[in-house]
């Protein structure tokens, strides 16, 4: 909206804060996505109970999930494991669970980076590690389809759902209404 509308004036303290307070929340939350310490849940730490799960990856564990009376849907149980681990594949491979958890780390490095030295442990005596990259909105953005992508495979691969719990909020279709109605009269 800021780029799109000339009259705004950017340099407002309202959509400044705006900006640094969603900053904030979202990347605090990848980061506690990302969280591997031993006393907190996380997808990181999901995935990595998953690697390690020798019965949730299994074509035996998923098909069955199909199978609820008054319905069996066995096929299609059948035919999303092919989907997932790759046909005739009787489990989805410890090195897929790898590769998926490889693939958040990298999405989220940059977050990290930036979330643990500026965000969560803002002080005056931050050194900049100047051969690092800083994150950018782009970054963010990245970050989050990634880490949606993952989610909702995995939400398919134990649940059997068609639609995985996506991390992005669904704002509905007319979200943008609130800026049609002046907030001052």
């Amino acid at each position: 909206m800021l780029k799109n509308n000339p009259k705004l004036n950017k340099a407002n303290p309202f959509l400044n804060w705006m900006m640094r307070a969603y900053i904030s929340d979202i990347t605090i939350r990848i980061r506690r996505l990302m969280d591997k310490r031993k006393d907190v849940q996380s997808l990181i730490k999901f995935l990595e109970e998953i690697k390690r799960d020798t019965i949730v990856r299994t074509r035996k564990y998923h098909v069955d999930l199909y199978r609820s009376p008054p319905f069996s849907l066995e096929d299609e149980g059948e035919k999303t494991f092919d989907y997932l681990a790759g046909k005739g594949s009787q489990e989805y491979s410890r090195d897929k669970v790898q590769k998926d958890i490889e693939r958040a780390q990298d999405a989220c490095e940059t977050i990290l980076y930036y979330t643990n030295s500026f965000v969560a442990h803002s002080s005056a005596n931050v050194k900049l590690d100047k051969s690092r990259k800083l994150a950018t909105f782009e970054d963010i953005r990245k970050a989050i389809k990634t880490l949606d992508q993952i989610v909702i495979k995995y939400f398919l691969l134990i649940k059997a759902a068609n639609r995985g719990k996506s991390l992005q909020t669904d704002l509905g279709n007319d979200w943008k209404n609130i800026f049609n109605t002046p907030w001052l009269e």
